[in-house]
């Protein structure tokens, strides 16, 4: 049988190939692009994966706040788009037309893809590059090299190796993390759950910015007025597999048995799923999850108050938007517990979120202990008053920007490296 298997595997019947995983993790773990150096005039090159109006929410649009940032300070701002090798014209029009107040920014923009070695980006030799993931980083550090500067900026949104299994991804994304940057992290957790783990050290911990939640104005009769029909509980339902520190599953457990436990009965409660597809879903006590999709932030933004109960999992140490939105709209929320993401961090936040373990037993306990709170609308009202900025100007101060940009210019090297 070995035998027969090697006639098979050399038998030559077409030219061997490289395997086109093992290109894909090539081209984005060691930052292979071709960058030349022109006389031109300086700009800041942030890195993107991809032009994607459905994906033009959460850390997408943080990047473009910042991006914009950089722009409304003078800058000339380009957008250089990793992971295709051809950007849709009809794509790229609904992104720049997606939000009003990015519209201005995003179409006197330039974007540029950027997919592999064989196609050329001109810089000058100041240009600043900014970092949007652990595969980008890997590019700006290559980028930066064609520079006067050593340093790039790495706006991290997140703690990128959990978002793989123990292995590979892991070594790699870890890697990344080691290269030489100025930080701009997305919360204040985060920036102290990298330092207090060391994935970067104290002295070079940047500096943290609050990504804004939506602010929802409740109805003047909010406090006095019983939701007529079913209680709805809204439920971040995010089935795709690069979603799984959502925890999904542990979502559904905990449903399910909070249902056997005698909460949500069919005749009193809906349960409504939101960020993935449309349709029903059956759990095994009986209880259905009706999925309503993805919406746009203006839809998105009416749908929340219509719930009383949000449940909305994120294994990690960011504290994910979706539990504050979901507090400031007036609900009150489950959400779990990560290292030093605990119920004293979400206190200070809002009054409307309970952090528990994330097992489904602690899952479901929360849930129940929360179902019997929707009714006292006076706490739900007081917690909806979030201490979290609201927008962008609030969030992400001109000090920021300015403070990255000297932490590259400091870096000037002495001497070009072309």
């Amino acid at each position: 049988m070995f035998r027969k298997l090697m006639r098979k595997l050399f038998r030559r019947k077409k030219p061997l190939e490289v395997d086109r995983d093992f290109l894909f993790l090539k081209r984005h773990h060691t930052g292979k692009r071709t960058f030349s150096v022109r006389a031109q005039e300086e700009q800041v090159n942030i890195f993107m994966a991809s032009v994607d109006p459905a994906n033009f929410f959460g850390g997408y649009l943080a990047m473009y706040n910042v991006a914009k940032n950089f722009s409304d300070l003078g800058y000339k701002v380009r957008v250089i788009v990793i992971e295709q090798r051809k950007i849709a014209q009809e794509e790229l029009e609904k992104t720049i037309n997606h939000d009003k107040r990015l519209m201005p920014f995003l179409k006197k923009v330039e974007f540029v893809p950027c997919c592999d070695e064989k196609q050329e980006v001109y810089i000058s030799d100041k240009d600043i590059f900014i970092a949007t993931s652990i595969i980008s980083a890997r590019i700006a550090s290559e980028a930066v090299k064609k520079t006067v500067y050593s340093k790039f900026i790495f706006l991290a949104q997140e703690y990128e190796s959990i978002f793989f299994e123990h292995g590979h991804y892991t070594v790699l994304a870890a890697q990344s993390y080691l290269l030489d940057y100025f930080p701009i992290i997305s919360t204040d957790i985060l920036q102290r759950y990298f330092v207090d783990n060391s994935i970067i050290p104290e002295q070079n911990k940047g500096v943290f910015f609050n990504n804004p939640v939506l602010k929802f104005e409740l109805p003047s009769d909010f406090r006095t007025t019983q939701r007529k029909g079913k209680k709805k509980l809204l439920f971040y339902a995010r089935t795709q597999l690069h979603a799984t520190r959502n925890l999904y599953p542990i979502g559904c457990l905990a449903l399910d048995r909070a249902r056997e436990l005698g909460c949500f009965l069919e005749d009193e409660w809906e349960i409504i799923g939101i960020g993935a597809g449309v349709g029903v879903q059956l759990l095994p006590s009986g209880l259905k999850i009706h999925h309503i999709g993805k919406f746009d932030m203006e839809n998105y933004k009416e749908v929340l108050p219509k719930h009383d109960l949000g449940l909305s999992l994120m294994l990690s140490p960011h504290p994910s938007l979706l539990p504050i939105e979901m507090a400031a709209a007036g609900m009150k929320v489950v959400t779990n517990t990560y290292d030093i993401k605990d119920q004293a961090y979400f206190d200070k936040i809002s009054s409307n979120i309970r952090a528990v373990s994330p097992d489904f037993e602690s899952v479901a306990q929360g849930l129940i202990e929360s179902a019997k709170q929707v009714d006292d609308l006076e706490s739900r009202f007081a917690g909806s008053q979030v201490h979290w900025p609201h927008t962008w100007e609030e969030a992400l101060p001109s000090s920021i920007i300015e403070q990255a940009v000297r932490e590259v210019k400091a870096a000037e090297r002495a001497t070009l490296n072309r």
